[in-house]
């Protein structure tokens, strides 16, 4: 994650040159801190989107992969099937000409 610096000093006497009183603007440095360590807390860098594009990509060739298997099966399965139902048919008629 991204690691920005906040300098309070130089932002409590920006505050201070604003006509904060000393408290508020301390305060105020604080809670500005606060939320800016918050959003970098939160905050994907352009590592962590290569990382992660990367991730999904394996992912994705993983699911293409299984799915290919798993047609293949089908596609025996449909064949074994097909010539389950052939026998059947043959046979059923053979008998029925005997």
């Amino acid at each position: 994650m991204a690691k920005a610096l906040f300098n309070t000093l130089e932002y409590v006497k920006l505050l201070i040159k604003a006509d904060f009183n000393q408290k508020q603007a301390e305060g105020l440095s604080e809670a500005q801190m606060m939320v800016s360590q918050s959003l970098l807390t939160h905050t994907a860098t352009q590592n962590d989107l290569i990382i992660m594009t990367a991730n999904l990509r394996n992912e994705m060739h993983q699911i293409r992969d299984d799915l290919r298997k798993d047609m293949h099966q089908l596609f025996i399965n449909i064949v074994i099937t097909n010539l389950t139902f052939t026998g059947i048919i043959l046979g059923t008629m053979a008998y029925m000409l005997n």
